[in-house]
């Protein structure tokens, strides 16, 4: 119980709106820091905007019972009976106030997620255009690359037409010069065959 009321005492510090002072009262009880309790509803005696839930004093009037501090406590309960009295009821209010925030919450959450969509969106179109644009790039060298070798191909049959005399006299001249070695080609092994007269040398 001390840890849940220094904790509600500690976060409910942090606001200033009545269910928050309340609250304080509580955490602060729970704690049994009766000496911070009793400074607290001091300054909320004099805090015109502060407004006493009945359930608060109640819980005040409980504690007496079950502790030793009841001149503090008591105290605690004259100032707080100096205050006015808040409507409606601690619980309600405090649900109230959950829901309040809940929505809030809601709304900015509502917001942040359509900001995020559209953030999403807009980075979706880009890298999608990026994309595009390199498939282009990619499909215009291959269109490059295939012209280039029509080109080739074409400036071959270009460079063979201009030229096709000169290889068919190329061509010629190598059919005459096998066929004059073929003549030339004597067999010795021939029995007509006649070796060449060798002469003495002259002395």
């Amino acid at each position: 119980m001390l840890l849940s009321g220094k904790t509600l005492a500690w976060i409910s510090r942090n606001n200033k709106d009545n269910i928050s002072n309340n609250l304080q009262i509580i955490g602060w009880m729970y704690y049994k820091k009766y000496d911070s309790l009793l400074t607290l509803c001091e300054n909320f005696k004099n805090l015109k905007s502060f407004k006493i839930y009945s359930e608060v004093i109640e819980l005040l009037q409980k504690e007496i019972s079950k502790s030793e501090e009841k001149d503090s406590l008591e105290k605690c309960i004259s100032f707080l009976n100096e205050c006015p009295k808040a409507d409606g009821i601690l619980e309600e209010s405090i649900k109230n106030l959950i829901e309040d925030a809940i929505n809030k919450t809601h709304k900015n959450d509502i917001s942040s997620q359509q900001k995020l969509f559209e953030n999403w969106l807009s980075t979706r179109e880009e890298k999608l255009n990026e994309q595009i644009q390199r498939l282009s790039r990619a499909q215009r060298i291959v269109e490059v690359e295939k012209k280039q070798k029509e080109l080739e191909v074409q400036e071959q049959k270009l460079w063979f037409f201009e030229n096709e005399e000169k290889i068919d006299l190329e061509i010629e001249n190598k059919e005459k010069l096998h066929t004059s070695t073929e003549k030339n080609d004597i067999d010795v092994n021939d029995e007509n065959y006649i070796p060449p007269e060798i002469l003495p040398k002259r002395k």
